[in-house]
Formats: C-alpha cells, structure tokens, sequence
C-alpha cells in the first residue's frame, strides 16, 4: 500500500527532522546515517520527551506554575488558526488546552487549533509536515529545536516569538476505533490499514508569559503582486527568484464559474496553492500538484501563493491562465436588407471581397429573402455586392449590386448594409460572379 511506505518510513525521519530542517523537501527520508548522526545529537529535554509524548488535553489541568503562560491575544490565535487551516486546506476546531514549557519548566493555559485530515489526502508526509511548519512560520513564529521530539506515529514541535511559545503535536489515528483494537498503538496500526481509515491530527497549542524574550525575523508584509493580463489575453507567465523556506505572493480577480488552471515549474521545488478572499482553499500545500485546474466558486480576488520547498535560492516559473466565461470572438459579420424592383426578389450570392487579403466569402440566399446575415468574417476591411441569376424585369443576367465598402470588427455584427442599388450588364466595370451559377 503507498502509505505503508509513508509510515514506516516517518519511524525513521521523525528523529532526523528537529534538526536537519533542510532536507524537508526530499523525497528519500531513509538515510540511515543522518537518521543516526541526528539522533546523537538530540537535547537531552528532546531525548527524555521521546520517550512518551503525551496527548494535549482540551480541559486545563494546570502545574503549580500554570499562572505563568496564558493565552496569546485572540487575534493571534485567530491568524495562527487561519494560517494553519489555509496551509492544510481543511477547516480546525478552536478552543484552550493547558500547555507546558519543558524548556523554561513553567505551565499554564493557551489557546487551541486543532485540525484532522485523513491520511488519503496526504500525498507525501515531508509536504504535509512542510505545510504545518511553514504555516506557523510564516506568523513569525521561528522554531527552537529544543522543544522537539518524536515518537511511532506521533511527533512535537516548538516555536518561540517574543515572550509566546507554541508546541505543535502530530500524531497518527484510525478513523474508527475498532479499526486498531488489536495493535498497541496507532504508529503500529496505520501502516497495515488503507490509508482513508487513517488520519493525522495536528494540534497547535499557543501562549505567552514570563518567558526569556527572543527575536525573531518576522515574514515580509509586502502586497501580493496583482496580476492583470495583456488586452484580449487570458495567461500570463511570471519568473522570478524565491529565497529559502519563503512565500512570494500574487493575487488575481476573477469571475464565479471561470476556470483557473496554475503550472509551476521546477515540480517539488516550489509548490502553489490558491486561497480565495473569503478564505476558501481552492488547492492548498498538501497538494504538491505541479499543474492543477480548478472552477472558481464566487466573483472575488483569488490570492496565488508560490512557495519555496528547500534551502536554497531557487529560480522558478508559474504559468497562469483563466478562461473567460464566453469564447473570445476572433471573427466578425455583417448584415442587412436586400432590395429588388418589382414584388419578386431572386435567389442571390452575396460576396465579400477582403481589400487586405484578396479573399472572398460568399452567402446563399433563397427566393424573397428580405434580409441576410453574414457570420464569419475576418476583422478588416470589405467590398460587399450581390449578384442575381435572373433580372426577371429586364429579361437579363443582373451584373450586380453596388459595391459597399464595410470594415468589420472581432465580434461585432455591421448592420444596415443593404442591397438595394443594381447595375446592369456593361454599364461599369464590375468583377463577375466568382461563385458562379
């Protein structure tokens, strides 16, 4: 099963993730040297937390020094949360969880967001882990290594800012309980179970107090470049340079019911997701996708977000197109009366000569056809006639109508170019009939 593969081999990566945050983006996650050179180098609070790592509880249960940490503002907690649920694409559950520093050994009661998405929709656990992490980065939250550990199925992280402290626990679970009745665990279970029965839990406890103050380089504040297309354009091609771990945001308005499609380039690199204004995620960053197509909901701003998956410099290129909601008219028409002596009108080829290209189109019309339509034609510049077969007055082939000088247009219809002037035979140079009876 394909997350067999991705459980067993989270056993080994867990150790080796605390302190070798560059390598999250790769795809071989079993280098048993760095998985040993890393464990060696463990903090002795990260080793002693290895060994159990217990689940936060949703009801306080404080320490005798739990009146030192307490919830971060709730407009923190609010972005924090939206973050988290943007980068996972999935909605979370908010509340207050108790919260211990093992670092500064202090307690008390911060704020909790707690998130469950089923393993099915995990398509790699580095980009899952990638996109918890970079989530509450991106918040200006830096990570300290000190707070981490890792055990089968279950892992916790630490993030200071300031005088706050986050600890973000993941761990694995059935869907059901019964489904791992016959396994000590769920790090033991999942791996033999299909990947739908499973889920990951991401719990994010946050809060503030009497803790050492540190500093931190906080995410840039820039305003996403807008993207506008040329005139009569629907894509557009940017390029550019993204630092490592970092975000470079763009934002493009669009109507409900238009199709936006994204191609980012180099795949795994650099990876995309699409939030709209009202907080919808289109595409979120479990969805490593290098080329998605997705129908837009509603008419608003659609915030494109480009970030970077390793440690270095990278050079990249996004490719985005939104279709209109009608076909982009590339021709244009005419139209108008037809006008003949007597009660009677003949059948008539109608012709427009293109005064650029030399091209000719003509149009069939049936007997006592008091008005035409032309569709199809080129944007430029026309002469526009008719012949008959029969002047039934005169009793002779009909040269022609007069030439009419049109100039049509991309999706617009001429009208009133009427037909209603004859010439007979001889009287002024006029070309014959290229369709021919």
């Amino acid at each position: 099963m394909k997350y067999q593969k991705l459980i067993l081999v989270m056993a080994v990566i867990l150790l080796s993730l605390p302190l070798t945050s560059c390598n999250r983006n790769q795809d071989n996650y079993t280098d048993l040297d760095v998985a040993v050179a890393v464990a060696l180098t463990l903090t002795s609070s990260a080793a002693e937390a290895q060994q159990s790592i217990p689940e936060p509880t949703t009801t306080p249960e404080p320490t005798p020094t739990s009146k030192a940490l307490q919830p971060l503002s709730q407009d923190e907690c609010n972005s924090l949360a939206t973050s988290l649920g943007q980068s996972l694409g999935v909605e979370g559950e908010q509340g207050q969880a108790a919260i211990e520093d093992i670092v500064n050994e202090l307690g008390g009661t911060g704020c909790q967001s707690q998130f469950v998405v089923n393993n099915a929709d995990i398509d790699h656990y580095g980009t899952f882990l990638f996109a918890v992490l970079s989530a509450i980065e991106t918040q200006g939250w830096e990570e300290d290594f000190a707070y981490a550990a890792s055990g089968p199925g279950a892992e916790l992280r630490g993030f200071r800012k300031a005088r706050g402290v986050c600890r973000v626990w993941i761990h694995l679970s059935p869907v059901e309980d019964e489904l791992c009745s016959e396994y000590a665990t769920a790090g033991a279970c999942c791996p033999n179970l299909e990947p739908e029965q499973c889920q990951s839990t991401v719990t994010l406890v946050c809060a503030q107090g009497n803790l050492p103050e540190v500093e931190v380089t906080l995410p840039s504040d820039d305003e996403p470049t807008r993207i506008e297309f040329a005139e009569g354009g629907f894509s557009s091609k940017i390029s550019g340079t993204i630092s490592p771990n970092s975000i470079d945001h763009f934002v493009l308005r669009a109507e409900a019911n238009q199709q936006l499609n994204t191609v980012v380039f180099p795949p795994g690199v650099v990876n995309v997701s699409v939030i709209g204004e009202d907080g919808t995620v289109l595409k979120s960053d479990l969805n490593n996708e290098s080329d998605w197509t997705g129908v837009l909901p509603t008419s608003q701003d659609y915030f494109i977000n480009v970030r970077s998956m390793i440690d270095s410099d990278t050079e990249y290129s996004l490719d985005i197109s939104i279709q209109p909601l009608t076909p982009i008219a590339t021709t244009g028409e005419i139209a108008g009366g037809i006008g003949y002596t007597g009660e009677y009108i003949p059948p008539m080829h109608i012709v427009a000569y293109n005064q650029e290209t030399n091209l000719w189109y003509f149009l069939k019309t049936g007997e006592n056809t008091p008005y035409y339509t032309m569709p199809g034609l080129p944007p430029g510049t026309y002469k526009v006639t008719a012949y008959t077969q029969t002047d039934l007055i005169g009793g002779y082939v009909s040269s022609g109508a007069e030439l009419l000088l049109v100039t049509v247009n991309a999706g617009e219809t001429t009208d009133g170019i009427d037909l209603i002037n004859w010439y007979q035979p001889g009287s002024v140079s006029f070309p014959s009939d290229p369709v021919g009876w």
